[in-house]
């Protein structure tokens, strides 16, 4: 399976002139950054160019859009000199529950699964509560909607 691949899949069904068209492809290109600089890979530690294109991306979106000061965030933990993870986490939390208010509920399942694979236990167990939270409702069917919501996340 690709990484993301809500994304994707969003993104392929989706004309580029769409008005969630945007904010989406800057939310994946925030979503790999994060793998590349947080993740096993450590060869793009220092890679600006990354930061800069990523950077580019969101503030594209407008001003009004209430995702671009999340991704923003999320740019600036992720370029720091000492990456917290517990704060990716958390920005990415945020991020995905902007995005289950607007209904974008398997790009919400992926973030939260980044956030947990990033952040998450052992180190920072209340970030892992936090982003399983939305998805472990739709498996025990707690919420009488919530099912094909995240059908995805199963």
């Amino acid at each position: 399976m690709i990484s993301h691949q809500a994304y994707f899949e969003f993104l392929a069904g989706s004309d580029q002139n769409a008005p969630a068209w945007h904010p989406v492809l800057a939310g994946l290109a925030v979503l790999r950054l994060i793998d590349s600089r947080v993740g096993n890979d450590t060869r793009f530690a220092a890679d600006w160019a990354s930061i800069e294109s990523t950077s580019n991306a969101i503030t594209a979106l407008s001003d009004g859009d209430p995702i671009r000061g999340i991704l923003l965030q999320l740019v600036e933990a992720v370029g720091s000199a000492e990456t917290s993870r517990e704060a990716i986490g958390r920005g990415l939390i945020a991020y995905g529950r902007a995005l289950n208010f607007e209904g974008r509920w398997a790009l919400a399942c992926d973030v939260f699964a980044t956030a947990d694979k990033m952040a998450g236990a052992p180190d920072h167990t209340r970030v892992s509560i936090e982003s399983n939270m939305p998805v472990s409702g739709s498996r025990t069917n707690s919420l009488p909607d919530a099912t094909p919501k995240y059908a995805p996340c199963r």
